[in-house]
């Protein structure tokens, strides 16, 4: 499976969601230049040069998804999603739903990394489990139907979203992983350092990952999403929203 940001998107990963430590406000230097009047000086003009030190703030990074509302939730209560025609997420509370289904495939409880490739490889227990989670705080809209049959068809149809859904984020979710904390410069030495590990990530699991990023065949795969990348006209420019939501 691909480890590089897919911007097909079903619903949206810009990872405007997603999940950098909050840390200290970085500054920065740059200089403008004040270029007083010209002085006359013995018939000759000089221009005056004087540089002013800047120091600018950036934002505080955004911390990682932490779904506090859904932990405020009452016990039975559930959150109701709609979906559209094509079975895609819809209405307002398709956002919790791609949120809660994040955090989720970051839980490695739920969808462990250390020696596994992709999102297939994950045992049918965690997925199960997964499942189970989704239906305990959102109503998929399974209640209303009373035919046995009908019911049957249309949780086959949810199940198959929603596991995708799932699939894509922690995909993207390594390959934020990659991208972040993975340097292309360093020796898997200086990869395994403790200041460079992901926070969050247990240091077996980042051994792993380090050692996997660096394997031929994933370097293979890597190129050719790459080159499949290049072939596109353009990409999701819809911010949080989903396809499905903007359509």
């Amino acid at each position: 499976m691909e480890e590089q940001y897919n911007t097909n998107n079903e619903d949206s990963d810009t990872d405007k969601d997603e999940e950098e430590d909050n840390t200290s406000l970085i500054k920065r230097t740059s200089y403008d230049m004040d270029l007083p009047d010209a002085n006359n000086i013995g018939g000759t003009v000089i221009s005056q040069v004087h540089r002013k030190k800047k120091v600018y703030k950036t934002k505080t990074p955004r911390g990682p998804t932490r779904n506090l509302y859904m932990a405020r939730m009452r016990p039975g209560e559930r959150k109701r999603v709609d979906f559209n025609i094509k079975g895609q997420p819809v209405g307002v509370n398709r956002a919790s739903l791609a949120n809660y289904c994040r955090a989720l495939v970051r839980d490695p409880l739920n969808a462990p990394l250390y020696n596994v490739k992709d999102f297939s490889e994950i045992p049918k227990t965690n997925k199960d489990r997964m499942w189970q989670l989704i239906l305990e705080k959102f109503d998929i809209g399974l209640d209303d139907v009373e035919d046995e049959e009908h019911r049957e068809k249309l949780e086959k149809e949810r199940h198959k979203t929603l596991m995708r859904s799932l699939n894509k984020k922690y995909r993207n979710y390594r390959a934020r992983l990659k991208s972040t904390y993975y340097d292309t410069e360093e020796t898997d030495a200086e990869r395994l350092k403790k200041e460079n590990k992901p926070p969050r990530v247990e240091e077996k699991d980042w051994k792993w990952l380090v050692q996997y990023f660096g394997s031929p065949d994933f370097q293979k795969m890597s190129k050719r999403n790459r080159d499949n990348r290049s072939y596109l006209d353009a990409g999701h420019t819809a911010g949080s929203k989903s396809f499905a939501q903007v359509v």
